[in-house]
C-alpha cells in the first residue's frame, strides 16, 4: 500500500468538496472506476457460472470500493490493525 497516494487522495476529496470543479471531476473518475469494476465483476460472476443482477453487482462494487478506500486510510495510519491475507479473505466474502 502506498500511503503517498492515500494521502493524496485524501487531501484531492477534501480539496474537491470545496471545490465545485475538482468535485465533478473527482465523482466522474469514480463512475469510471466503477463502470470498470462492474465489468470486471460481472465478468467474474459470469465466468463461475452465476448471473447477479445489476443491481446486486453495483452494490458489490460499492462496498468494494469503499471497503478498499477506507482500508487504505486505517492501514496508512497503524499497518498492524490490517492482518496479512485479511483483504482477500473480505473480498472473497463478495464474491
Amino acid at each position: 500500500m502506498d500511503n503517498q497516494w492515500t494521502m493524496l487522495m485524501l487531501e484531492f476529496t477534501l480539496f474537491a468538496l470545496r471545490n465545485e470543479g475538482a468535485k465533478q471531476k473527482l465523482a466522474e473518475r469514480y463512475q469510471q472506476i466503477m463502470l470498470s469494476m462492474t465489468e470486471a465483476i460481472t465478468e467474474h460472476f459470469s465466468n463461475n457460472g452465476d448471473d447477479a443482477n445489476k443491481d446486486q453487482t453495483k452494490e458489490i462494487v460499492l462496498s468494494l470500493l469503499s471497503l478498499e478506500t477506507g482500508l487504505n486510510i486505517i492501514e496508512s495510519l497503524n499497518p498492524e490493525l490490517i492482518e496479512d491475507g485479511f483483504r482477500s479473505r473480505t473480498y472473497k466474502m463478495f464474491l
